[in-house]
C-alpha cells in the first residue's frame, strides 16, 4: 500500500523553510549596513576631534607659555632692565645681551605645614618666574636670587617641597632655551609687594642688574 503525504504537512514544512530563508536573507543584508554605520560614526568622531579647538583652560593666567623671543604677543612691552623702571607682576624685563626674565601674576598660596613659617598669620602668595636665555652663552639659573618687601616689612620666602616650591632650578640653560619655576612668599600686605630679582652672574662674573616687580605701577 502506498503512503501519501498530507498537503498540510507539506505546507507547514514549506512555511518553516521560508521563514528560515527570510531570516537568513535579513541577517545577511543587515550586516553590511551595520558595519557601514559603525565606519561612518568612527569617521565622524575622528573629524570632530580634528575640528575641536584647544581648550582655553590650558592657557595660564600669566601667559607663561607666550613667546619669550621679543614678540611677546598679548603681554605688556618688555622693559629695559637697565633703565630703573619697575614692572607689574605679569610683566618682564629684557637685558641688553638677550636675557629675559618674566614674573607671573600673583596667586594665593597655602603652605603645606604652617610650622615652616615664622610669620604664620601673614598672607601667602605665589608666582611663576620664567627665564629665557637669549644670550650667546650658557646661563646658570641657580644664581637667581630674590627678596620681597610688603607693608614696610621684609617678606618671608617659603620653601615648601610638598607643593613643589623648591627654589631656583640648577640645570644650565643653553642659548635659546627657557625654564620656569615657582616662588612663594609670606607677606604683610598682599596688595603692597615689591619683589626684587637678581639673575646672578655671567661667565665673566659680571652681575646682571637687579630688577623690580610690584603690585602697583611706579
Amino acid at each position: 500500500m502506498k503512503i501519501r503525504t498530507s498537503r498540510p504537512a507539506i505546507l507547514v514544512a514549506s512555511a518553516v523553510l521560508g521563514v528560515v530563508a527570510l531570516a537568513g536573507c535579513a541577517s545577511s543584508s543587515e550586516t553590511p549596513d551595520t558595519t557601514e554605520a559603525a565606519k561612518e560614526a568612527k569617521d565622524a568622531l575622528a573629524a570632530s576631534d580634528e575640528e575641536t579647538p584647544e581648550s582655553e583652560g590650558d592657557a595660564t593666567d600669566d601667559a607663561s607659555d607666550a613667546p619669550l623671543d621679543g614678540s611677546n604677543s598679548g603681554l605688556p612691552p618688555s622693559l629695559d632692565a637697565t633703565n630703573g623702571q619697575s614692572a607689574l607682576f605679569g610683566g618682564q624685563y629684557t637685558y641688553g645681551d638677550g636675557l629675559i626674565v618674566r614674573v607671573g601674576k600673583l596667586k594665593p598660596y597655602s603652605v603645606s605645614d604652617n610650622w615652616l613659617l615664622d610669620h604664620k598669620k601673614w598672607p601667602q602668595v605665589t608666582f611663576q618666574v620664567t627665564v629665557f636665555n637669549g644670550t650667546d652663552d650658557r646661563y646658570d639659573p641657580s644664581g637667581i636670587y630674590s627678596t620681597a618687601s610688603s607693608g614696610g616689612r621684609e617678606g618671608e620666602e617659603i620653601f615648601d617641597s610638598a607643593n613643589g616650591i623648591d627654589g631656583t632650578p640648577s640645570t644650565t640653560l643653553r642659548p635659546g632655551k627657557k625654564v620656569s619655576f615657582d616662588l612663594a612668599y609670606a607677606v604683610k600686605d598682599a596688595d603692597d609687594i615689591d619683589l626684587e630679582i637678581s639673575p646672578g652672574y655671567d661667565d665673566d662674573f659680571n652681575e646682571w642688574a637687579p630688577i623690580l616687580f610690584t603690585t602697583s605701577a611706579s
